[in-house]
């Protein structure tokens, strides 16, 4: 429906297929998607301007030195920026431009109006793609376009299905000129009169599914998938299916005049032992393929995500939580990397391909782990990048450290409890952007950064640079 110059789009859901549609008119676009599980929709935000206090950084201790003001979302969560280190922090374009760009994307209607979250329903892992539709549209961060097509998918934990977000012709915002101002950018996420969005389901059973787990999903606390990526040397993309306990492949078929995305198991076992639950995959840019296998899929519960309940759990095989690697090629067997992380979870990579960070996601024991990266792929020299429980003056102890990704720069934004704290490659906090809801998982494209959590999905337009954007099909072929 449109009115008063609004834009929206709507799916409905019935028997397994998804159908899709999108209107035009005026500026704001807006985009909603009616389901079994609830309803989502978009909007903007409001912000003010910046102030500052706080003093600086002392014998170890971190101290803001600066906060910005409040940008109130359309979802009802809140965002401003915390400078920690002013000189790093002027190298990070996310922290420069603070939070008044800040906007929904996508809105949970079934969002807790509290400020955290379970742990099993929030949504996670936004992986951005180009339009595969459009090879020579390859975004690169050098600015290759001045728009892009793009697609968005994450996870539903609690809906136990990957949602997709699509937007046409977006301004790239990192093609500006550096003597633009900020209001002479065109921040829209949506890209105002520009772009039109559409918000689909682009699967269901992405995690639990009659094929992992024949007796059904109803007893399993933690269904969905917990993490999306796709190869650089093919358009496969790999789903980590925390929920069904195996690593699977999305394809795309027609069904009945519809088109209908579906998760197919493809590895569920180390050395013929079932995994515990695969929690996060993200393949390097030669083509191997690295995931993390914590217990979250056990969980019964949101309280056995504390303590040590999920390691007594009796469904458990593999005495340890991995983190493993899968080398391109056939007749490749999983390798393991490293068995001594408690809860290890999301993986990102440096610019340069020569070093791994993984989130270790437990209370009380909330850190990144550094790994140095060989060509073959291998890793060694392993050490803590940064450790959340030995700096209780952040205030994550309620949380644990989540979301992960590296900008062109090298500078590590990590998501932590209510915050996506920002450190150069030396592991010095520059900022950080906080929020007064729980936060899940951090992505970045087209020079935008998108954060999600149980509140859905939010995007913060800053020029933040970033490596060249995948390409997969995310439709059934014309």
């Amino acid at each position: 429906s449109t009115s008063g110059g609004t834009t929206s789009s709507g799916t409905s859901t019935s028997g397994g297929t998804t159908s899709s549609g999108t209107s035009t008119s005026g500026g704001t676009t807006s985009s909603g998607t009616s389901t079994s599980g609830g309803t989502t929709s978009s909007g903007t935000t409001s912000s003010g301007t910046s102030t500052s206090s706080g003093t600086s950084t002392s014998s170890g201790t971190l101290t803001a030195t600066s906060t910005s003001s409040t940008t109130s979302s359309a979802s009802g969560s809140s965002f401003w920026s915390t400078t920690y280190n002013s000189k790093l922090s002027s190298n990070v374009d996310s922290l420069k431009s603070q939070t008044s760009t800040v906007e929904t994307v996508v809105e949970s209607s079934s969002a807790s109006s509290s400020s955290s979250s379970t742990a099993a329903s929030a949504y996670t892992s936004p992986t951005i793609l180009s339009g595969y539709t459009s090879p020579t549209r390859r975004f690169l961060s050098s600015g290759s376009s001045d728009t892009s097509n793009i697609d968005v998918l994450f996870c539903d934990i609690e809906g136990n299905a990957i949602w997709k977000w699509s937007a046409e012709d977006v301004p790239d915002a990192t093609v500006t000129n550096s003597s633009s101002s900020t209001t002479e950018i065109d921040v829209d996420v949506d890209g105002v009169c520009s772009a039109t969005t559409t918000l689909t389901v682009s699967a269901y059973q992405t995690g639990c599914s009659l094929q992992n787990h024949p007796e059904g999903c109803d007893n399993v606390y933690y269904k969905g998938c917990g993490g999306i990526t796709v190869s650089p040397t093919s358009d496969r993309i790999v789903i980590a299916r925390t929920g069904g306990r195996t690593l699977g492949v999305l394809n795309y078929k027609t069904v009945n005049n519809a088109c209908q995305g579906q998760v197919v198991d493809a590895i569920s076992t180390y050395r013929g032992k079932k995994f515990n639950s695969p929690t996060y995959a993200e393949y390097a840019n030669n083509g191997i393929l690295y995931f993390t296998d914590s217990p979250f899929g056990l969980a019964t519960s949101d309280a056995d995500f504390d303590g040590d309940t999920l390691d007594k759990s009796p469904l458990r095989e593999i005495p340890f939580n991995g983190v493993y690697m899968l080398r391109n090629g056939t007749g490749q067997s999983v390798e393991l990397v490293d068995c001594d992380m408690t809860r290890p979870n999301k993986i990102a990579f440096s610019p340069a391909q020569d070093i791994m960070y993984i989130t270790n996601s437990q209370k009380g024991n909330s850190y990144v782990k550094s790994y140095i990266m060989a060509d073959d792929g291998t890793v060694s020299n392993s050490s803590v990048f940064f450790n959340f429980t030995a700096h209780p003056e952040l205030e994550t102890d309620d949380g644990y450290a989540k979301g992960i990704k590296v900008d062109d720069n090298g500078y590590v934004y990590v998501v932590c409890y209510k915050g996506v704290y920002i450190f150069s490659p030396e592991a010095e906090l520059a900022g950080a952007i906080m929020s007064d809801q729980e936060l899940d998982s951090v992505s970045m494209g087209l020079g935008r950064l998108f954060i999600s959590g149980s509140f859905g999905l939010v995007a913060q337009t800053s020029g933040v640079p970033y490596q060249s954007l995948p390409q997969a099909q995310v439709t059934c072929s014309a």
